[in-house]
């Protein structure tokens, strides 16, 4: 136990196993906390934060809301970098041991919420009653024992102990299961008594947690109780609230000890529950739902985007091989080539000012409300540099609950420490202390609601506009296409066929494109916006060594104090000035690369409606008759083996698709072989054969029943 430790040459531990939480694909990952000292420790915390789903904090429950718990691990700081990541409603708090409980306690503090249930208290009052009074005749008739004990003791040596010996084991034959009664109807009382009380207090904790969180929040948007109930400001303006006026954080109270044993996963050994008899009062079954819900609606996403591709792919399949109106010549194709060309040029004039109203709209919103908020933000950083600093060499040291300008001060051991690990130093006195943070608060306060707002709400609504308005015009573009295709001749029911898959595959190409730039634009402003920190300590470091080779020996503490506080009365204002230009420049690079990726989703969807419509001139050749005849026959062999396979896989595709609730258009066709018009009308066939090469995809020859356009 003494001797090295390990785990700094651990990166990760990776545990398998058949446990139904995550039987749905969840990945549980205990992170070391947001508030370790330890860099390394603290750097994995900050990336897992960065991408996860959902975040749990995890206390015991009689320290997540009696001893302040709750409050340090959800504090100000930890409040506003979820607020700017986005991530303030996948914040839950798990407690844990809720069947650790002392009755007498929770009656004496939490009557008032035992009191919201009808009749709940007036249970209490009464199970508390009948086992005072059972306790009292179990304790007279314990007495009248001890009464009897002493008189046989007393006559051990007279000829009446045998007398008082007998009446005793007689007084015990008549009582002993009496008292043995008594004392299980007792300790039954008990635990209904115990299961009420912890029921009260998860209630207690649930609406404590949920209510300081919330108010937390307020408090970073400076929102009152008379403020929320105004109607919200304008939507121009970026003080529009992220936090919906219902919003609760989920919170669950958990018995992990109680759940095992119930559910015979620990030994009897172990004894029985303490205080819950069924599983579902565990809420253990409620956590492992809410894994699920989570995971299941993930799945279901990957789900419809993957069977989204695949049918697009088997559709296109299904044109190629279903194609009944491919008798065209090598002039025609040249011409429908060139119609399409021309239509899907058009695509990026119309991208063109989509991309120029973005980016129009999101300058806007930055000049006129973030740079301005951090530019306050870093002035407030440099003003408060000097007495931030001063402070950590104050007489008036601060706590582990309290501490503020005016309480801030450090002891040497502490401040030693915190400079030999560049400003940040967990203490068992004073928690954790981070100077690089405590000079980053100010600005971090100023501007993280408008960061919020701009960078994570706006930002990320803007691109689901945009999204719409990019479907919009490929539809437009797409039925131009149809019409200018229509106008030079080509058969309306095969371009209602094209039309539609072409359609359905660009607005699948879209929602993964743009799926895609939103996570992009999510976790690199998540990145972003944790630079600041980075940056502050990056140029701090100097600073940091020269107080470490401050000579040893009297008045070492205060000349190191010294040096603090001239270096940061001296680098304050380059250190913010430049933060500000840096964080500017990366904001911007930033909408320079989605400005880039939502211009080039037009390229992609170029590139389907060629893959789609480049049926109608994919050979522009004139092949020798003899060529024309090989390959004929070489098209009608692969398309005839590959019929039946697809007669097979679409209804197994459409019942898929049912089940996930993908609307598709219904399966029009069971082809088992092609034919040509050679075989079908062969004296029709032998002009057109030396123009071009003739499929009839059909069963019949009836031009009627040619003509008819295809149902979907």
């Amino acid at each position: 136990e003494d001797g090295p430790q390990t785990w700094p040459l651990v990166r990760k531990v990776i545990l398998h196993g058949p446990w139904a939480c995550l039987s749905t694909g969840a990945c549980l990952v205990d992170l070391p906390g947001v508030r370790d000292a330890n860099a390394a420790r603290a750097k994995v915390s900050e990336n897992y934060i960065k991408k996860c789903n959902k975040i749990w904090v995890v206390a015991p429950i009689k320290r997540a809301v009696d001893d302040g718990t709750a409050k340090e691990l959800l504090g100000e700081q930890f409040k506003r970098r979820l607020l700017m990541d986005g991530q303030y409603g996948n914040v839950s708090f798990i407690c844990t041991q809720t069947d650790d409980c002392e009755v007498t306690e929770i009656i004496r503090d939490h009557a008032d919420v035992a009191k919201h249930e009808k009749g709940r208290w007036e249970k209490i009052s009464h199970l508390s009653q009948k086992i005072c009074e059972m306790e009292k005749r179990i304790g007279h008739q314990k007495e009248k024992e001890e009464d009897y004990k002493a008189d046989v003791y007393q006559k051990e040596e007279e000829e009446s102990f045998t007398h008082a010996y007998y009446k005793f084991e007689a007084w015990k034959g008549k009582n002993n299961d009496k008292i043995m009664t008594m004392q299980y109807d007792c300790q039954r009382l008990q635990s209904e008594l115990k299961l009420i009380c912890a029921t009260v207090r998860n209630e207690y904790s649930k609406k404590s947690l949920q209510r300081d969180f919330k108010e937390g929040l307020r408090a970073l948007y400076n929102i009152n109780e008379e403020e929320e109930e105004e109607e919200n400001p304008s939507k121009d303006s970026p003080k529009v609230t992220a936090i919906p006026k219902d919003f609760i954080m989920d919170v669950y109270c958990i018995s992990a000890n109680d759940y095992l044993k119930i559910q015979n996963i620990k030994p009897q050994s172990d004894g029985p529950p303490t205080t819950f008899r069924r599983a579902k009062d565990t809420q253990i079954p409620n956590l492992r739902k809410f894994i699920h819900d989570l995971t299941i609606c993930s799945r279901s996403t990957f789900a419809k985007s993957f069977i989204n591709s695949i049918s697009d792919i088997m559709e296109r399949m299904k044109i190629v091989v279903v194609d009944s109106k491919n008798v065209v010549n090598c002039k025609s194709s040249l011409r429908y080539k060139q119609i399409f060309e021309k239509e899907q040029e058009k695509i990026k004039e119309l991208i063109q000012p989509i991309a120029e109203l973005f980016n129009e709209i999101i300058y806007a919103k930055i000049h006129n409300f973030l740079r301005p908020a951090l530019k306050n933000g870093a002035d407030k950083s440099i003003s408060a540099g000097i007495p931030i600093s001063k402070s950590w060499g104050s007489k008036t040291l601060r706590t582990k609950r309290y501490r503020d300008i005016n309480n801030n001060g450090l002891c040497y051991t502490t401040y030693y420490a915190c400079v030999r690990r560049k400003g940040v130093y967990n203490s068992a006195t004073v928690g954790l202390v981070d100077m690089n943070q405590e000079l980053c608060d100010p600005m971090e306060k100023e501007f993280s609601v408008d960061w919020q707002c701009i960078m994570d709400n706006a930002l990320l609504q803007l691109v689901i506009e945009f999204e719409m308005s990019f479907l919009k015009i490929c539809s437009k573009v797409n039925y131009n296409i149809v019409n200018a295709l229509a106008k030079e001749g080509m058969d309306r029911s095969r371009l209602a066929d094209l039309s539609r898959v072409a359609g359905c595959g660009c607005f699948h190409v879209i929602e993964k494109k743009f799926e895609e730039i939103r996570l992009f634009t999510t976790q690199e402003q998540r990145k972003l916006n944790r630079s600041l920190l980075l940056f502050v300590q990056s140029q701090m470091d100097n600073c940091y060594e020269d107080l470490l080779n401050v000579p040893s020996g009297k008045g070492r503490f205060n000349r190191m104090k010294h040096i603090m506080e001239t270096t940061t009365a001296s680098k304050m204002k380059d250190l913010f000035d430049k933060l500000l230009m840096t964080i500017l420049n990366e904001i911007y690079n930033l909408l320079k690369d989605i400005d880039t990726m939502i211009s080039g989703t037009g390229a992609i969807v170029s590139k389907h409606l060629n893959a789609v419509y480049s049926i109608c001139w994919d050979n522009l050749t004139i092949p020798s008759e003899n060529d024309g005849l090989k390959i004929e026959r070489k098209v009608r062999s692969f398309r005839n083996s590959l019929l039946p396979s697809l007669n097979l896989l679409f209804p197994n595709l459409r019942k898929i698709q049912d089940k996930l609730g993908i609307q598709h258009a219904a399966t029009d066709f069971s082809i088992t072989a092609v034919e040509t018009s050679e075989d079908v009308n062969p004296e029709e066939t032998i002009e057109t054969k030396k123009i071009v090469e003739v499929i009839d995809l059909c069963d019949s020859n009836d031009d009627k029943e040619l003509n008819q356009s295809p149902s979907y």
